[in-house]
């Protein structure tokens, strides 16, 4: 794992997520829904068109990481986000994935505490996503 980019995203990424939780909590479902769509269509395009690594990329883990927080706190959909920033970062894949999936552990596991205290998710849901951790990081 790199792990100055898990932090970098991390960090960046969990501040992007409050920004996103708040915006689910109190936006408008249909223009949501729409820019979930727009949001899909741009990636669809740019997984289309890429054909090598964009070194640019590679300077702005901190804006990836607001905007991927951003969008895995409003539709959970930050992962792609995440996956460009890192794989124009690095070039071992067994590095790539074992950052990848160091970020979006954090992430997921701390998006649950944020929902649960915006009164998102019911509380009840606690005992079995604690159960569920361990099993996510094996």
């Amino acid at each position: 794992m790199e792990k100055r980019i898990i932090f970098e995203l991390a960090v960046s990424g969990f501040v992007g997520m409050m920004f996103g939780i708040y915006t689910l909590k109190f936006g408008n479902p249909e223009i949501l829904k729409q820019a979930l769509g727009g949001f899909i269509i741009v990636y669809a395009l740019h997984a289309i068109v890429r054909d090598k690594k964009i070194v640019k990329f590679q300077r702005l883990g901190w804006l990836f990481g607001l905007i991927g927080g951003y969008f895995s706190g409003l539709f959970n959909t930050g992962g792609p986000l995440y996956v460009t920033y890192i794989n124009n970062k690095l070039h071992d894949a067994h590095i790539i994935r074992a950052t990848i999936l160091g970020v979006l552990g954090f992430i997921n596991i701390s998006r649950l505490p944020l929902l649960v205290f915006n009164e998102m998710i019911d509380k009840s849901i606690l005992p079995l996503s604690t159960i569920m951790i361990p099993i996510m990081l094996l």
